[in-house]
């Protein structure tokens, strides 16, 4: 009977320690339940008399003949930018920077701007493309380019708004549907290319690729963007293996092992000028139809601007550490872009003068423009985005990209690039 009595006294001290936990937090519930109003209008009366205060600070700043600092409000921040609107700002910061700028070249600039790339196209070694948006860098979408069920490392991208391309080092080029990225088109190359993909370039329904049995044109439906499995036609000339290309419109231009660069006709595959001039291979090309520029970039560490409708050599662009892996022209200012194998990294205004990036320290394996704003894919797997200005207009020496305003991070080395 003892021992019943203590387990019967043990249980009500339980039920009565619980009894009380739970009316304590009831009552600290109804208490938060009605000082919160309270709390909220002491608050709101707090910030109604420091918004009196300010406006009379400012009124009486106002009488003296000065100006009152903004407040600072986080709420009150501009929205972000579209991607048209955050483009025809890129292109009106170029008008603003380049002196005594002529109507043609506003007339050109103004065309970009009516055509704002919409994504970015990177390609990386663990065999995937990421497609990001504009301007805000989202990412959207991935591309798996696997080769008989193993990854393929990817060594050039390419598109438009309707079709993805990838190259690999396995011999093929893959095509998708740009929002389906699960829809895979068609394969180019099987029997055609010797070796790896080393570049494409797209021109309407054109595609031209490069590898080391030379170039060759593939051409696609603008309907239905089916990719035909057969070459339509082979770039012959060069001596030795192809191992850039780069298209403008009807022109082509490819680099070469054997030391030249070659000017083509896209319809003919016709050899219209060699480019010869570099003492070593030519590893990277660009050209634009609408300035009748191409640029090339060698293992000779040097750059060569030509004229496309002659074939002539206008000047050489020197001072690069190393090997050139790849060049690009602006289209917006005219500026050439170079990047090395040892990171090295400049540009070249209209005007001559430099700018740098401080900050890379590995190849610098393609470049691509956005406005004035500069994307390297580098060899450290990082995707840098660095502001303009491009065209400095004065000669105060090589002047600083700065630090990128944004950077992504892949888990291999990022091998190619393409803004679409």
């Amino acid at each position: 009977l003892v021992s019943f009595v203590g387990l019967t006294m043990e249980t009500l001290d339980i039920v009565i320690t619980l009894v009380y936990v739970l009316v304590t937090g009831l009552c600290v519930a109804v208490g938060w339940l009605l000082l919160k109003p309270a709390a909220e209008a002491e608050s709101n009366s707090a910030a109604q008399k420091s918004a009196a205060t300010a406006v009379k600070q400012g009124s009486a700043q106002g009488a003296s003949g000065s100006q009152p600092a903004a407040p600072a409000d986080p709420a009150a921040e501009a929205p972000v930018a579209t991607t048209q609107e955050a483009w025809e700002a890129a292109a009106k910061r170029a008008i603003s920077r380049i002196p005594a700028l002529d109507e043609a070249t506003r007339k050109r600039i103004w065309r970009f701007a009516g055509d704002a790339p919409q994504m970015a196209l990177v390609g990386c070694e663990d065999g995937y493309v990421r497609r990001y948006s504009l301007p805000t860098w989202r990412l959207a979408f991935t591309y798996d380019h696997c080769v008989e069920g193993m990854k393929a490392k990817i060594t050039c991208v390419g598109g438009n708004r309707e079709l993805v391309l990838t190259g690999c080092d396995s011999r093929t080029v893959k095509t998708w549907e740009t929002d389906r990225p699960f829809r895979r088109l068609l394969v180019l190359g099987k029997g055609v290319h010797k070796g790896p993909v080393h570049g494409m370039a797209m021109s309407g329904k054109w595609t031209v690729t490069a590898s080391e049995n030379g170039a060759h044109l593939w051409e696609h439906s603008e309907k239905n963007f089916y990719m035909e499995g057969t070459s339509k036609g082979t770039f012959e000339g060069h001596d030795e293996s192809v191992l850039c290309v780069a298209v403008s419109k009807e022109s082509v231009i490819t680099g070469s092992r054997d030391k030249t660069a070659r000017l083509w006709d896209l319809t003919t595959q016709k050899s219209l000028h060699v480019l010869k001039g570099h003492k070593s291979m030519v590893r990277s090309v660009d050209i634009d139809a609408d300035t009748g520029v191409a640029v090339t970039g060698s293992d000779d560490r040097t750059l060569r601007v030509w004229k496309v409708a002659t074939g002539e050599e206008q000047r050489v662009l020197s001072g690069m550490r190393d090997w050139v892996s790849v060049v690009k022209l602006c289209p917006l200012t005219g500026s050439v872009a170079a990047g090395a194998v040892d990171g090295d990294f400049k540009v070249w205004d209209s005007h001559g003068f430099l700018t740098v990036a401080d900050d890379v320290r590995c190849a610098v394996n393609d470049i691509a423009f956005w406005g004035e704003d500069l994307i390297l894919a580098c060899a450290d797997g990082a995707v840098r985005c660095y502001r303009g200005p491009l065209a400095s207009g004065s000669s105060g020496g090589p002047r600083s990209l700065g630090k990128p305003f944004k950077t992504l991070r892949l888990p291999k080395p990022a091998t190619s690039l393409k803004i679409v």
